[in-house]
């Protein structure tokens, strides 16, 4: 697995997700509520993250430039993600409402966008 792939992978996830905040706002919103609400759900879901990047940790654990110390970074984020979610989902999956995200959604959602676009910028650079 190349370190641009990855980083596409990324991007085209960032940027999809920041599309989908910006044209629905409530929408991301009554999914981290719905996840929080079930704690069945909430714990696949962590358990799906943990392996997830865990698995792309193990396959691309690179720091030798600077785009692949961030896509090793965003993996071992990823993994790390997993198991606080499997641990506390209720304190994680309230994290975006501590940031007020539920009155600045479109801006996270454009934020989210454009660092897709700089980082897909970037592994076509790279």
């Amino acid at each position: 697995m190349t370190t641009e792939f990855l980083a596409w992978l990324f991007s085209l996830y960032m940027i999809v997700v920041g599309a989908r905040i910006v044209a629905a706002p409530g929408g991301y919103m009554a999914i981290i509520d719905g996840l929080k609400e079930n704690d069945g759900l909430s714990f696949l879901c962590g358990v799906f993250v943990y392996f997830f990047g865990g698995t792309l940790l193990a396959l691309h654990h690179d720091m030798s430039t600077a785009l692949a110390a961030v896509v090793t970074v965003f993996t071992a984020l990823m993994a790390l993600e997993g198991l606080t979610i499997m641990v506390a989902p209720k304190q994680v999956l309230s994290l975006p409402a501590g940031i007020g995200f539920q009155h600045h959604s479109r801006s996270w959602g454009l934020v989210s966008f454009l660092l897709g676009l700089g980082l897909g910028g970037w592994a076509l650079l790279g």
